[in-house]
């Protein structure tokens, strides 16, 4: 692809016109109020979110806990207790 001088003249002078002609966007800011009772410590799923820094939000996904009594081990949750190879 070849550029040419009048053709990087011509891009300038349609992006000058554009900010020119068209009005400015406003992006319309989202707004969720939280609410204001105290984080449930058992649910699965917990967000705690930065509005200052949105890289410094933080997502909690807990494990359900086990049903059975017995504690599985690394071993146990190799292999299926009916026998059959784990795919």
């Amino acid at each position: 692809m070849q550029h040419s001088a009048t053709g990087a003249v011509l891009t300038g002078i349609a992006i000058g016109l554009r900010e020119a002609l068209e009005p400015t966007r406003r992006e319309v800011a989202f707004v969720i109020e939280a609410p204001s009772d105290p984080e449930d410590p058992d649910a699965p799923i917990s967000l705690r979110f930065d509005p200052d820094d949105p890289t410094k939000t933080v997502a909690i996904v807990r494990q359900a806990p086990e049903t059975s009594s017995t504690p599985r081990t690394p071993e146990s949750a190799e292999s299926p207790d009916d026998g059959a190879p784990m795919a």
